[in-house]
């Protein structure tokens, strides 16, 4: 294997974290309207029908949820989270968002909600034994490329040293046996 093998083979893919994003989303029954994310005020302590799982806090409904620009969707789409707790849609139902959640509705049930879930991946390079590669445009593919180029240019200018010492001993050599 060749110096600049045995240097290319140290960097290795980066893995990159992936996160799932979880929102919870609520609606609230209403005898002549139907399900609603209207809620009452006093429904999830006033936070409304949609709150981010991670932090509890109120959110925006999923197709409005932006990632920053160091993260990146890992899914096509969001999916329900469908369990045992949960009806085929992913659904639970309550009295009041503060009760005890059940799979079947009831007759009594005048809350919903479900968990909503998509995961996102880091935006990176890759990374060696003691630095991380990582393009200025966040592109892996064109971090690769960088290192590639970057050994390349290494390996020749290594074969230029060894030349140049190989030339020298030549030199050295030569003139010794005069």
């Amino acid at each position: 294997m060749s110096w600049s093998e045995s240097v290319r083979s140290s960097f290795q893919p980066l893995k990159l974290p992936k996160v799932m994003v979880r929102l919870w989303e609520y609606q609230r029954y209403y005898p002549i309207a139907g399900w609603t994310h209207k809620m009452i005020p006093t429904d999830n302590r006033g936070r409304g029908a949609w709150i981010n799982h991670s932090d509890g806090r109120r959110c925006e409904e999923k197709e409005k949820y932006e990632l920053s620009r160091e993260w990146k969707w890992n899914m096509d789409k969001w999916m329900p989270l469908i369990d045992a707790n949960t009806d085929a849609q992913g659904w639970a139902y309550a009295i009041d968002p503060s009760m005890t959640w059940h799979a079947k509705k009831g007759v009594e049930h005048f809350v919903r909600r479900r968990l909503w879930q998509r995961e996102k991946i880091a935006r990176g390079g890759l990374i060696g034994r003691h630095q991380q590669g990582i393009s200025s445009s966040g592109d892996e593919d064109g971090a690769q490329k960088s290192y590639m180029i970057f050994f390349d240019r290494l390996e020749c200018f290594r074969r230029d040293l060894m030349a140049e010492e190989k030339d020298e001993e030549l030199v050295s050599l030569s003139s010794a046996t005069w």
